[in-house]
């Protein structure tokens, strides 16, 4: 049963979508507002202060990778607090197809399936894997990356990305891109990752705000940070991706006169400026609200992502012979 939620301005909404009549709950709770008459201009115009508290806490080591068996979201608080981890030594996680998603159709993204349930996961367009008030974010939402490398290493290698929503999504991704040295997989796929932070924050997350102020009323400061703020799920197929981010980057330093990461030893790393990248995606995310974490994955549940990666090399490669 569609449950109830009261605003700090003492409105009553439903709690999935946060509206006062909701057709997808089949619920009229306008008989519970004040019958003074005064217009909401006011809290309408909430949204824009409320971009101002939208950070945040950026994950970094263990806890950016997506491990589904002790996922919070997945399992709930109270589930989750009795499992020992180890983010040193993690475990194996669960195969992707053991992650229950749902692809919406209105909004051309996959959403996570959790505590709440299928039918929270579902509710367009707050689909809420679980709801808790300490937590930042309270959905998920899924993206699958590629990066695809064709004459790996040498002058004449070219490189592209793919990016994954769901089938059919105006948000997919096939591209490849220009390199100022030669193009390796392991670029490719660390630049796949930082595209897809990037086109989430410049095109998604626009288009999720600009629907969510469209469609949603009487909300107030809060209630527009709940329905709005997401974690990102960036699932890929590269460990070296995944590895690098999770497990070694804690323990590089940052020489900023060269932009480069350096290890223990002083020496810089390979492919310091794709990592970067990354990161200074992430950053911008968790300002306005996106928390980004890694799921590795077997190569053969990212096909989705590596077909859209090697159709922009088969591109690039038709537009050279043309």
């Amino acid at each position: 049963m569609p449950s109830v939620r009261e605003l700090k301005n003492g409105k009553l909404v439903c709690r999935d979508h946060l509206l006062v009549v909701c057709p997808y709950c089949t619920m009229d709770l306008s008989f519970a507002e004040a019958a003074d008459g005064e217009e909401d201009d006011d809290e309408i115009d909430e949204y824009e202060s409320a971009e101002e508290d939208d950070r945040v806490f950026v994950l970094s080591g263990g806890t950016a990778r997506f491990m589904p068996q002790w996922d919070e979201q997945i399992l709930g608080p109270a589930n989750t607090y009795r499992i020992e981890k180890d983010y040193e030594n993690p475990p194996k996680p669960l195969s992707a197809a053991m992650v229950k998603k749902y692809d919406c159709l209105a909004c051309n993204l996959t959403w996570l399936v959790g505590e709440n349930g299928e039918a929270a996961a579902k509710s367009h367009p707050s689909h809420h894997t679980y709801q808790h008030d300490y937590c930042g974010t309270n959905r998920s939402l899924i993206v699958y990356t590629d990066g695809a490398c064709e004459e790996n290493g040498s002058a004449d290698s070219k490189a592209g990305v793919g990016i994954f929503f769901q089938a059919g999504s105006k948000y997919n991704v096939s591209e490849g891109y220009a390199l100022s040295d030669v193009a390796t997989s392991q670029k490719a796929e660390l630049q796949a990752i930082a595209r897809a932070l990037e086109h989430v924050r410049t095109k998604v997350l626009p288009d999720r705000i600009e629907e969510i102020k469209n469609g949603q009323h009487f909300l107030d400061k809060m209630s527009l940070k709940d329905i709005k703020d997401f974690r990102l799920i960036v699932t890929t197929d590269s460990s070296y991706a995944v590895e690098g981010i999770c497990s070694n980057l804690p323990n590089w330093s940052l020489n900023e006169k060269k932009d480069s990461y350096r290890n223990k030893a002083g020496k810089a790393i390979k492919n310091s400026s794709g990592f970067l990248n990354i990161i200074k995606e992430v950053e911008m995310l968790a300002e306005v609200g996106v928390q980004v974490v890694y799921h590795l994955v077997k190569r053969e549940e990212n096909l989705e992502a590596d077909a859209l990666a090697c159709s922009s090399l088969e591109w690039q490669l038709n537009l050279v012979s043309m």
